[in-house]
């Protein structure tokens, strides 16, 4: 057998390490500190100086250039990543409130934008990724009872309001947010890459609200309440079934209110326009689009977007389930101090809604007074302000949770407590009324309708080290995280 045959390069380079060997030990013995040498070397010494030698010239040194090569190459392209992206690559329709069209956008600028309306981009990184995987959630649900008629576990389904809008039913491209990354998008191009189904638990932000206090990171938008309309929606099984005729945007389910007050409901508006979503926080997730972005972060934009594009590549095509199907979750920004149950609020038992304490919220629950005078309350409220009196307001009916159900006011006029609170741009509808000299106090605790995830408890809990599967598992019990490869988000016709 041969032996293995070493080439005549290597014989080279190994005689030239002998030169340079012999070189330096001449050099020491020939120097002034020779004496040195030859009074103290030894073979040992002779040896442990050929093996530094040996170290530096065949392994430290090529080390050394490799690790300054690899230096000198740029990072892994994340532009890249984010188009490759399955968020990116899925199309979401959306119903645009204030120009009556909807518009087509990648699911994953979709998501920016509710990030960015929902959450400080310095927000701990777990909150940020649970909130994306809860809007990836919202997004999908909404996207499957529109395009499949799959609906949620706990979903109802109220009338369909026809649109009055004119030019509601225009679709557009990309909107500017999506050319912020180059993306182009195209209507029905939903295919999905997988991410392996994980036990846990997760929430979908749902609703939101006017911001919440800074201390845990936590902004937002307009507040909706699911609560003033689910009662009214009609009682409706709860469905696990895969498909269903006719099924409704879970989202709509909790805005049966707005007909009894004679305005239209945009979220039904969105599905007959043919959309999935709003862009309002009222009826759906809010959104703050890529121009106000851009003049709220000015040249820092970029950088802000990236730290959500980063939890949101982070939980790539990742949704909360129950029984298979994503689930009919909600959020908001800050609690009274324990989030309310289906239960209280929809009158029906949801598993995965369930009242959670918040202990966070609770210290900061208390939001600034507000003053208003007899004039005031009849332009908002709709009431003639003549030979009224504040002290003829009063709360009729308030939940255990302190959720107010009904506020009576001057000639036998009542409302609702969402009605109330919205009219009067209150915060929520747990809140307190009295007269102090000429104007109504009142007291507000709590921002959004309390259903589900907890934004400020999220950010508090995410500063504390929680992953993002733990913070949605404690709002959420139950419930577990899925991919949302399989689901046909294709099936979509204009």
């Amino acid at each position: 057998m041969h032996g293995i045959q070493h080439p005549n390069g290597v014989k080279s380079i190994f005689a030239r390490f002998q030169q340079t060997v012999a070189r330096a030990i001449h050099v020491l013995r020939a120097n002034p500190i020779g004496w040195w040498w030859r009074r103290y070397s030894d073979w040992r010494l002779v040896l442990t100086l050929i093996m530094v030698v040996a170290f530096i010239s065949m392994i430290a040194m090529p080390a050394s250039v490799a690790l300054a090569f690899h230096r000198g190459k740029p990072a892994p392209n994340s532009v890249q990543a984010w188009l490759n992206s399955s968020d990116e690559q899925t199309t979401i329709y959306v119903y645009r409130v204030h120009t009556g069209e909807t518009v087509a956008m990648p699911l994953g600028e979709y998501l920016i934008d509710v990030l960015a309306a929902e959450l400080p981009p310095n927000a701990p990184p777990a909150a940020l990724e649970a909130a994306a995987v809860a809007a990836r959630t919202y997004a999908v649900q909404a996207m499957l009872a529109k395009r499949s008629g799959m609906v949620a576990p706990g979903a109802t389904r109220p009338a369909i309001t026809t649109l009055t809008t004119s030019n509601a039913s225009h679709v557009s491209g990309a909107t500017s947010a999506a050319s912020k990354t180059g993306s182009t998008s195209q209507a029905g191009s939903t295919s999905r890459t997988g991410s392996t189904s994980q036990a846990g638990s997760a929430s979908q932000a749902g609703s939101t609200s006017q911001g919440a206090p800074a201390s845990n990171g936590v902004s937002g938008g307009q507040s909706r309440s699911p609560s003033s309309s689910a009662s009214q929606a009609g009682s409706t099984s709860q469905s696990t079934s895969q498909t269903g005729a006719g099924s409704q945007n879970a989202a709509s389910s909790h805005t049966g209110s707005a007909s009894k007050t004679g305005s239209t409901s945009q979220a039904q508006s969105a599905q007959a326009a043919g959309a999935d979503v709003t862009d309002s926080g009222q009826y759906d997730l809010p959104m703050e689009t890529a121009a106000a972005q851009d003049a709220r972060w000015g040249s820092q934009v970029d950088e802000m977007r990236a730290k959500y594009q980063a939890a949101i590549l982070a939980t790539d095509g990742l949704i909360v389930s129950y029984k298979s199907l994503p689930i009919l979750a909600f959020s908001f920004p800050l609690s009274p101090g324990v989030t309310r149950s289906a239960e209280e609020v929809f009158h029906k038992s949801i598993p995965y809604l369930q009242a959670v304490p918040a202990p966070d919220d609770k210290r900061a629950a208390k939001q600034p007074v507000k003053f208003y005078t007899l004039a005031e309350l009849s332009a908002r409220l709709g009431f003639s302000a003549k030979g009224a009196a504040l002290t003829q307001f009063a709360v009729t009916k308030r939940l255990k949770d302190g959720f107010v159900v009904g506020v009576t006011g001057p000639r036998g006029a009542s409302w609702t407590g969402s009605t109330f609170e919205q009219k009067l741009g209150l915060s929520s509808s747990d809140f307190t009324l009295k007269v102090v000299r000429d104007k109504l106090v009142v007291e507000t605790y709590g921002i959004g309708a309390d259903v589900g995830l907890s934004l400020h408890e999220a950010a508090a809990l995410a500063a504390r080290g929680e992953t993002w599967q733990k913070i949605l598992a404690t709002f959420y019990p139950g419930t577990g995280i899925m991919s949302d490869v399989g689901f046909p988000l294709t099936s979509f016709q204009q």
